[in-house]
């Protein structure tokens, strides 16, 4: 119904608005350059020879439609260079417009017919374009006096016979690309839509005669549209890539930054949250408080019940350990074969006693048998120690001090906390 009323008011002649032709050409002229670039980079990515034909195609018309602004009456170059009576524009726009249900039906045809051809001879073709629309248009520049006359001032209705022949075509390629052979892409269907723009735009401006008639700019606008598709797929298709990506690196960050047995951070996370810590301390004036954890005769269990049984009891007390922390801040990791640490921002002294301490009652609890004859169940040792950094005072001094409290507390029999000096 839209498109009914359209061409009912088509003939309407329709103000001459400044520079919308010049901003209209230049954006086809942008986007099929863009569109043919993607397509082209596609097909190199893919091999795939049609497609690599649909980006010439779009390469040249690009080329065609910068030939139409520059050619067009009073748009860019002036009047004594380019006349009213000058058809170079005309004839610009009817070979892009016959030019591009053509490479629509090759397209479609080649899946066919085209896979002989070479896939290098396709890419020689692509580099040929730039030279190809140079032969065009210098062949319309020097035989316009041999070419029939298309345009009369702004009147065109003397060739609405090839306008006519343009909307066969794209008719065509309309049918091509519905029964086009081989597997059916998404990419196809926009194609579709952009093949029915552009029949659009050659019907609006059949229907319209005459140029600045409101056909003739809906036709323009349609024409516009018709280049614009494409490239909205590929913008649309290279944000989902990147937002793949930006997922994929952050799982691959999670597996680097995860201890594979356990599921908790590895050193290198904590490593990574550590310094960030110290900085963010070091500005706000806040405290730190590590706990290094070790578990007893881990040897002996891992000897005695084997790996399996060891891998057990790794994840048993980093599970455990894990639900020690309720903040998001704080962290828990596995450090070494049986070390791990807790580190909270912000914790006192008395905090730091509590959660070591809770540490080592809760590793106790779990009641897992070990084969030691010094006690019955797994137990841990625990070295913690908390700090208010300041510019004088180096990271790993703090961690060294930490690591020495642990050892301490397994110099004085195991299943025992100990805290900096």
């Amino acid at each position: 119904m839209v498109s009914a009323f359209a061409s009912l008011i088509s003939k309407i002649q329709g103000p001459v608005i400044p520079g919308f032709v010049v901003v209209c050409g230049i954006s086809v002229f942008i986007i099929s350059l863009q569109t043919a670039f993607l397509l082209y980079t596609q097909s190199n990515l893919e091999l795939n020879k049609s497609v690599a034909l649909l980006a010439s195609g779009y390469f040249l018309i690009s080329f065609l439609a910068l030939y139409r602004i520059i050619f067009f009456p009073n748009a860019i170059l002036p009047s004594y260079l380019v006349s009213e009576e000058s058809q170079i524009s005309s004839w610009m726009w009817t070979i892009w417009h016959i030019i591009f249900p053509i490479y629509i039906i090759l397209y479609s045809l080649n899946f066919s017919f085209g896979q002989k051809i070479s896939y290098k001879a396709y890419r020689w073709y692509f580099r040929l374009v730039p030279l190809i629309s140079v032969v065009i248009i210098l062949s319309v520049i020097f035989g316009e006096h041999l070419l029939p006359h298309i345009i009369n001032g702004n009147n065109y209705s003397q060739s609405l016979y090839l306008d006519k022949i343009i909307l066969i075509f794209s008719i065509g390629a309309l049918f091509s690309l519905i029964l086009k052979k081989g597997t059916y892409h998404r990419q196809d269907l926009w194609l579709l839509l952009a093949t029915v723009t552009h029949s659009l735009d050659v019907f609006y401006g059949i229907v319209g005669e005459v140029r600045y008639s409101i056909g003739w700019y809906l036709g323009t606008i349609n024409g516009l549209i018709s280049s614009t598709i494409i490239l909205g797929v590929f913008i649309h298709r290279i944000k989902k890539i990147a937002q793949t990506m930006k997922e994929e690196n952050y799982r691959l960050r999670d597996m680097t930054e995860t201890d594979v047995l356990t599921g908790i951070a590895n050193r290198r996370k904590f490593n990574l949250i550590f310094k960030t810590l110290w900085t963010l301390a070091l500005q706000q004036e806040k405290s730190i408080c590590l706990i290094m954890i070790d578990i007893d005769h881990f040897k002996l269990y891992n000897d005695t019940l084997g790996h399996l049984e060891g891998d057990k009891c790794l994840m048993s007390v980093a599970q455990t350990l894990k639900t020690i922390t309720k903040r998001q801040i704080d962290l828990t990791a596995r450090i070494g074969g049986e070390e791990f640490v807790i580190l909270l921002f912000g914790a006192n002294e008395k905090e730091g006693l509590k959660y070591s301490e809770e540490a080592r009652k809760a590793i106790e609890n779990l009641k897992m048998p070990t084969p030691s004859t010094l006690h019955p169940y797994v137990t841990v040792s625990v070295g913690w120690g908390v700090i208010t950094p300041d510019t004088t005072i180096n990271p790993d001094w703090f961690i060294d001090k930490v690591d020495k409290a642990l050892y301490q507390a397994k110099h004085k029999g195991r299943n025992t906390i100990v805290g900096v000096d």
